[in-house]
């Protein structure tokens, strides 16, 4: 897979500000981002269904931080269109995945450098965090729930609780953390408040990801606005590859 290590790329910023940054991406993967401030500012989502589907999840306040991410690339070879149920099953068990993720890297806007994401990433029994093995998913289901631990290099060692949803017209896999989210130790995100949508949508010949990052800031909490919004971005590419060379390497 011919990567593009250092390709420049165009996010936005609000409804006012372009800036340059880098992208860890493949060049055979087009994104687009955007930072908003209001639910009238969604302008990526792919479908109404998914636009409403976060306007109802993801109320934004001015102790909230919202980005969302469009993904486009052509289906890996085999993959049917429209996909079929084996292909669905397929999906399901690469977001299952989780210990792949550890090492996976991302670029870090702060010193110019690729660096690791996940220190850890491994499946849990919740409460105890008691580590288990990555399951093999035989059967599809409507919805799928389970704890994972990761380690980052922005907020530390967090607890998430994954839920995949299968519907007709996409697959959801949505992200939220179950214990309190510290920056610079300092808590900042209090549990369910910080949430990561990721949509898998069949587009005919192409795969399309939407993705939306929802944080909620502990009342006043300042933090380095450009930073997050940076780190968040460079997080989000970093999935976006581990997904996508996940996907075309059966």
């Amino acid at each position: 897979m011919t990567k593009k290590l250092f390709a420049s790329i165009i996010l936005l910023l609000g409804t006012q500000t372009i800036s340059t940054a880098y992208s860890i991406l493949p060049d055979t993967i087009k994104s687009q981002k955007h930072f908003i401030t209001t639910t009238r500012e969604l302008s990526l989502s792919p479908t109404q269904t998914i636009k409403a589907f976060i306007i109802k999840n993801v109320p934004i306040t001015k102790n909230n931080i919202t980005l969302e991410a469009c993904y486009t690339f052509k289906k890996p070879e085999g993959m049917k269109n429209p996909i079929t149920d084996g292909d669905r099953l397929y999906i399901i068990n690469v977001l299952h995945s989780v210990n792949s993720m550890q090492g996976i890297q991302y670029y870090s806007h702060t010193r110019k450098k690729l660096r690791t994401l996940f220190e850890k990433s491994y499946i849990i029994q919740y409460p105890s965090l008691k580590q288990a093995n990555d399951p093999v998913v035989k059967n599809l289901q409507q919805t799928y729930t389970f704890y994972i631990l990761q380690k980052d290099k922005t907020f530390g060692e967090v607890p998430y609780r994954y839920t995949i949803y299968q519907k007709p017209d996409f697959i959801l896999l949505k992200t939220e953390n179950v214990s309190t989210i510290k920056y610079s130790m300092i808590p900042v995100v209090d549990k369910r408040k910080f949430k990561f949508f990721m949509f898998i949508l069949d587009k005919g010949e192409d795969i399309a990801l939407y993705c939306v990052y929802s944080i909620d800031i502990i009342g006043d909490k300042a933090l380095p606005l450009q930073k997050v919004k940076d780190s968040l971005y460079h997080r989000s590419d970093a999935i976006i590859a581990w997904f996508y060379t996940k996907l075309t390497t059966k």
